[in-house]
């Protein structure tokens, strides 16, 4: 799968639903993959980052798509219709981003200075 997306375009609210909407046959054709492996494949991850599901919620100042929750509960939906797995992992990244977004601007610095900076939650279940 080949996707051209222009870096330094800010993307509509409706353009990333779409994009989430487009990829839906591609993460289906891979589901079994990620099933099977217990972590979504590179050319998974990629198409994610080309999508740029990765920006989302980031501050605009450092190449982020700062959009409203609602699109980005719409975004991660139509993901998880057909990988649950992917709408996971860009739940938790435009989450992470979210928190990230309301710090100090030293902290969004710190954070954001690499333009491919992901941020992922890590837990624990206590029993």
């Amino acid at each position: 799968m080949t996707t051209t997306i222009k870096r330094d375009s800010q993307p509509t609210q409706t353009e990333l639903v779409d994009r989430a909407v487009e990829l839906q046959p591609f993460l289906r054709d891979r589901l079994a993959d990620s099933d099977i492996h217990r972590q979504q494949s590179d050319d998974v991850i990629n198409a994610l980052i080309a999508a740029g599901f990765f920006k989302l919620n980031k501050p605009q100042n450092f190449g982020g798509y700062p959009i409203d929750t609602r699109t980005t509960l719409e975004i991660t939906e139509a993901l998880a219709e057909a990988n649950a797995s992917a709408g996971w992992v860009v739940g938790l990244a435009a989450t992470g981003s979210w928190a990230a977004n309301r710090g100090s601007e030293r902290m969004q610095q710190e954070v954001f200075a690499d333009p491919d900076a992901r941020i992922a939650e890590i837990g624990r279940a206590h029993v």
